[in-house]
């Protein structure tokens, strides 16, 4: 799925946050995130630095595992 925050520039993935195991969609352009359980829209996103940040992680893509898109199909 082609980002709407970013008009389409980046590809949203599915990945999994290393520290704490939760799975997520993350832009590889424009890092934005969204929880598995909401709507990718381009106004309802949350900055991935922000979020994990939390868990005190930087917000790099060397934190998460990219999930194989062949399980979504």
């Amino acid at each position: 799925m082609l980002c709407p925050r970013c008009d389409r520039q980046g590809e949203v993935k599915s990945v999994i946050i290393k520290k704490t195991g939760e799975r997520v969609r993350l832009c590889d352009e424009c890092d934005a995130l969204w929880r598995e359980d909401v709507r990718i829209e381009k106004n309802n996103f949350q900055d991935f630095s922000t979020y994990v940040a939390r868990f005190g992680l930087n917000g790099t893509w060397d934190e998460v595992d990219v999930v194989d898109q062949s399980e979504n199909a």
